[in-house]
């Protein structure tokens, strides 16, 4: 392992955001504790970052920060958080197997939405 993709996560999802900053022991919803802590734990000796960040993490971002007048919250975030980010745009050819992916990971999110409930409830 060379350690260039650094130690990749899904940072910036919601589930993670709350589990790590859980681990982290850090107050929920506080962003700049979170990405404080995200840069420090995360970051390899050799500077790198890997976080994969989806269509909707731009939304919360763009919900949570207020960036300058005329200015798109979630590329004001990216540019003054990483300093010279480099991007990889990942998509996949094949929308129907995209679209079967997309559906299991809501039909897990439910089914364990569902199963934690009934731990909760006598």
């Amino acid at each position: 392992m060379t350690g260039y993709a650094a130690r990749p996560s899904d940072f910036f999802d919601e589930a993670e955001r709350e589990n790590h900053a859980r681990q982290w022991g850090l107050p929920a919803g506080d962003l700049t504790a979170y990405v404080r802590a995200m840069r420090d734990k995360a970051t390899t000796p050799n500077g790198v970052l890997g976080s994969k960040l989806m269509w909707n993490d731009f939304d919360w971002l763009r919900s949570s920060i207020r960036p300058p007048a005329g200015t798109d919250a979630g590329l004001e975030f990216m540019r003054t958080t990483f300093p010279d980010p480099q991007f990889v745009w990942l998509r996949r050819e094949d929308k129907v197997r995209q679209a079967d992916s997309l559906t299991e990971r809501y039909a897990d999110l439910v089914l364990s939405a569902m199963s934690s409930r009934s731990t909760r409830d006598p």
